[in-house]
């Protein structure tokens, strides 16, 4: 990890050492999980407001719940809007279609929920996992998707199988990499609209979209900070604008330093600018 990614992992960390502030965010699990240990944590611990027991929580779930999130019915994600969103962004993620043609997929659907998973589909990995990325990576193209749902505006939602939240994974190598990079990401992620609220319900300002699988970049402007944001959905390195200053880099994900021509963001990268940057 390179030493601004630790500093502000470590700086989002320090606001959350107290009891913490849920954001709109939903986490999606059987309700039989309601029984294990953790459940309670996910409560104290994680930033999620919003609780889908499926198919409704049990006395376990809501006595974990300790009154501090809520609940909505699994039925209030099957919408038409949501799926179709879905199905959009899943070819995004796949490299299958262009950021200009997402956009044009999802625009004014009227979703409710920005979620890549449910239980009755695979999970993000095996949906994910055969497709080519730019990082090399066998879950590169799993964590863009996740990364892609924290930082739209909106309410992102998460099945059990995406996050590593309320079960043990198999040991597996290949999830390995997978846990630790959410693990390490979704939660300064989501307290990042802890902090900004206006980042779930600010229209984005779309910066670049294009045609072919490549680079998408969108802007929002709260205050006197700026929010950028990149993505690379295709495979070839792409290089980022002059405006982008690797001081303000948060949490980047396959950016490439060393080009005499770059900085570049890899293929299935993700990065977030914050300018001027906290201290």
């Amino acid at each position: 990890m390179t030493t601004l990614f630790l500093a502000a992992l470590m700086g989002l960390a320090s606001k959350h050492d107290e009891p913490i502030s849920h954001t709109p965010a939903v986490y999606w699990f059987p309700a039989s999980e309601g029984i294990e240990k953790w459940l309670p944590r996910l409560a104290d611990e994680e930033l999620f407001d919003t609780w889908i027991a499926d198919p409704k929580p049990n006395p376990a779930t809501l006595e974990a719940a300790k009154g501090k999130v809520h609940f909505v019915s699994p039925s209030t994600a099957y919408t038409t809007a949501n799926m179709k969103w879905r199905d959009a962004t899943l070819k995004l993620v796949r490299g299958e279609i262009s950021p200009a043609a997402w956009l044009n997929r999802t625009n004014g659907l009227g979703e409710t929920l920005h979620y890549l998973t449910t239980p009755k589909t695979p999970n993000l990995r095996s949906l994910t996992a055969k497709i080519e990325n730019g990082l090399g990576s066998y879950s590169g193209r799993a964590v863009f998707g996740e990364t892609l749902i924290c930082y739209l505006p909106g309410k992102p939602c998460f099945y059990s199988t995406d996050l590593f939240l309320t079960h043990y994974f198999p040991q597996d190598s290949q999830y390995e990499s997978w846990i630790l990079a959410m693990n390490d990401y979704v939660g300064p992620m989501l307290s990042l609209r802890v902090d900004y609220p206006k980042l779930c319900t600010q229209k984005p300002k779309i910066l670049r979209a294009d045609n072919i699988p490549g680079m998408l970049i969108f802007s929002q402007k709260i205050g006197p900070k700026t929010f950028t944001f990149y993505f690379n959905n295709g495979l070839k390195p792409l290089a980022l604008p002059k405006a982008f200053h690797t001081q303000s880099a948060i949490m980047p994900r396959g950016l490439d330093l060393d080009t005499p021509a770059g900085p570049f963001l890899l293929g299935s990268g993700t990065a977030l600018t914050i300018d001027p940057p906290d201290k």
